[in-house]
């Protein structure tokens, strides 16, 4: 049945939109007493807040000016089913852009010399799931916005301005980490609600022989003897830096004719921009000087690694390895040979590069991937030692059920896609993205403006 909107969109077009996003609530320990300096991660997009001393935090988020309603509603505009209809009475330029919750652009059709007549536009979402869009129709420059529910199955409905804060129809979790507990979830029904959560204390915190003592070693670049050699590594350090506290430390291997300093300057893949207070990042210098590895540099890692564990606090339970390209084939070298240190690995456009790893995979381990369908530069989609190849392998040593889309590209144009595996072993979630484009660590989806990709690898490093 088709609903004519323009009545709908005159009765909202003078009403502001609510505020999308307002969780708030504390965080405490299982005693009651609040935690300070948690994170507080919005699983769906990556929005966060840092507790106060009193526990509290707050996530809000509000739907950019840019979509708000218009005030001149467009008539000819009606919902039919799952699709939005425009129907115009001469050619025109016709645009429609959907946005999420958040704000950001899902979708953008352009006509620049649509036809007379009816034009139908779906509005079901990839995922094929009930979602709140906000959708914006353009003719000849004149716009109008307005909210509609996408049902996900065929359907759609109107909502009114109001509504957006009674939504219901929600399925999302909040994260909390903080220093000493373990990681606690809560899920949410509503994007406007208290949530509070209460972590444990963490179950197998493993401490290095560097905590409770004064630290003996500080951000800058650093240098060992590892194989007979002097070989370098920078290293960020917390400011403050608090000696009773067990840190996560994350390796950040640099691409090919990379130096250390240069994944240090890119914040060691924006990873730094994510928690500078309860992570330690330490970026290897190849022995080039140019991110050119060897397995060789397995055992350069190892050293490092003691030499931290020794100078500084580290949770030895929250090790992990990121980088691009060759970096990738180091982070991967190090998931096929250490995977009883590291806690997980989570890379950019990477394979077994320096020939480190075994036929046949025997340890499972955490691993997140992500893939560029230009990443094989010639090389056999089949080769044992592609990325695509690799990552089935650690499915299937983590026990996670095979998935064989996993590695199929998204046409040109369209946004990545993620395979989260299902079933695996308790402790090794397993997911991998691909999308469409050359070989790179910020991809960016079409009509986005930032890289999806780090914020996701963060996002699984921060589960743990």
């Amino acid at each position: 049945m088709r609903t004519s909107l323009a009545f709908w969109l005159a009765v909202l077009a003078w009403e502001p939109f609510a505020q999308s996003i307002d969780l708030h609530g504390l965080v405490t320990n299982k005693a009651g007493k609040p935690v300070a300096n948690a994170i507080v991660v919005l699983q769906s997009n990556g929005l966060k807040d840092t507790s106060a001393s009193d526990g509290s935090y707050s996530i809000t988020q509000g739907v950019p000016s840019s979509i708000s309603p218009s005030v001149h509603p467009i008539q000819g505009i009606s919902l039919d089913g799952g699709a939005l209809v425009v129907a115009l009475d001469h050619p025109s330029s016709l645009q429609v852009e959907l946005f999420d919750l958040a704000g950001n652009s899902l979708k953008r059709d352009v006509l620049q010399y649509a036809v007379e007549g009816t034009h139908r536009f779906p509005l079901a979402t990839s995922s094929g799931k009930a979602a709140l869009l906000f959708v914006r129709v353009s003719v000849d420059g004149q716009s109008t916005s307005f909210r509609c529910l996408s049902l996900g199955s065929g359907g759609s409905t109107l909502v009114g301005s109001g509504s957006a804060r009674a939504f219901a129809a929600v399925a999302d979790t909040l994260v909390a980490s903080a220093a000493g507990y373990a990681t606690g979830k809560v899920a949410i029904s509503s994007y406007d609600q208290t949530a509070n959560i209460v972590l444990d204390t963490a179950v197998a915190a493993d401490r290095s022989a560097g905590c409770d003592i004064a630290p003996t070693l500080n951000s800058g670049a650093l240098s060992l003897q590892s194989g007979g050699q002097t070989r370098k590594y920078i290293l960020k350090v917390p400011t403050p830096y608090d000696k009773t506290q067990a840190y996560r430390l994350v390796f950040a291997f640099a691409e090919s004719g990379s130096s250390a300093q240069s994944v240090a300057d890119r914040n060691y893949f924006t990873m730094a921009t994510y928690d500078a207070k309860n992570t330690v990042f330490a970026a290897p210098d190849a022995v080039n000087g140019a991110g050119t590895w060897s397995n060789a540099d397995v055992a350069f890692t190892d050293d490092i690694l003691a030499q931290l564990e020794g100078g500084l606090c580290i949770d030895k339970t929250r090790i992990f390895a990121t980088g691009f390209s060759f970096g990738a084939g180091m982070s991967m070298a190090l998931a096929c040979t250490r995977a009883d240190v590291f806690r997980a690995v989570a890379f950019f456009s990477g394979a077994d590069l320096t020939s480190s790893c075994p036929t046949t995979l025997t340890r499972p381990i955490a691993y997140y991937a992500s893939q560029a369908s230009q990443d094989a530069n010639g090389l056999s989609p089949t080769s044992p030692i592609t990325g695509e190849m690799k990552q089935a392998q650690f499915a299937a040593v983590n026990g996670c059920t095979a998935e064989p889309a996993s590695t199929t590209y998204p046409a040109a144009g369209k946004a990545h896609t993620c395979t989260i595996y299902k079933n695996c072993s308790a402790g090794h979630p397993t997911e991998y993205c691909v999308f469409n484009g050359p070989h790179g660590w910020e991809p960016v989806d079409p009509g986005q403006t930032t890289s999806w990709d780090p914020p996701e690898a963060w996002k699984f490093i921060a589960q743990f």
